[in-house]
């Protein structure tokens, strides 16, 4: 824990980047630190479109990657720019210190999927949680909760054209994919908060029978078959 807060002591401590290559070094500390950061990938989205849109200049095939990225100065910079590292900065000030995992425990994940925000989730425990699940929306709950840690998602180009149910369900997709591995060492049960009904009913249909083919979704039969 000393090492952690001096490695976000030396962050703070850190002004708007000037050359491309400071840029890069910004990005990677704090993608170190991703997961105490609730809408990480949203957070950074601005910053790391100008790192690529630099990367993906004709003048990069002349140098080396090295010296292009020292010599490669940040120009133009917005006021929304300095805005959003500002704000990124400020969330080292009051930054959620996480829980470790407790096998014996209730594992909650909240899934968050929408156009507006992408993919978010929050994963974590519930204090005196042993007679029954509790959720972390009801305010005298919220005092309750044991950060794990946070995971977020841009959407890409396909995923913009779901239906609001697709999106959910592949949120749900993504996360069991990258946390399956904590999921199955729990010996105590696993509760999934979604924004959505349909998806509780979709996963407890066994079958997807239809007297209208042509009106299946052939999306949420894929992603059944992958998950469930």
């Amino acid at each position: 824990m000393t090492f952690l807060k001096k490695w976000i002591a030396a962050l703070q401590d850190l002004s708007f980047s000037e050359t491309l290559k400071n840029l890069e070094i910004y990005l990677n500390l704090i993608k170190w630190l991703h997961q105490y950061i609730f809408y990480y990938a949203q957070q950074t989205e601005l910053l790391q479109n100008r790192k690529t849109v630099l990367l993906c200049k004709d003048s990069i095939t002349e140098q080396t990657r090295k010296n292009y990225l020292k010599k490669t100065s940040i120009s133009n910079v917005s006021e929304f720019e300095k805005e959003i590292f500002e704000f990124i900065q400020k969330i080292f000030d009051d930054l959620n210190f996480l829980h470790h995992q407790n096998l014996n425990q209730c594992l909650y994940i909240d899934l968050n999927a929408s156009k507006w925000h992408e993919f978010d989730v929050m994963i974590y425990h519930m204090q005196n949680d042993h007679d029954d699940s509790l959720y972390h929306i009801v305010k005298k709950n919220q005092q309750k909760i044991e950060f794990i840690f946070f995971l977020s998602k841009l959407l890409t180009n396909a995923e913009i054209q779901y239906w609001f149910t697709e999106l959910e369900i592949a949120c749900l997709v993504w996360t069991i994919k990258k946390i399956y591995h904590i999921i199955n060492e729990f010996l105590a049960d696993t509760v999934i908060w979604t924004n959505y009904f349909m998806i509780i009913q979709i996963i407890k249909q066994m079958m997807l029978i239809s007297s209208f083919m042509n009106k299946l979704n052939l999306c949420l039969i894929r992603i059944l078959q992958y998950c469930f």
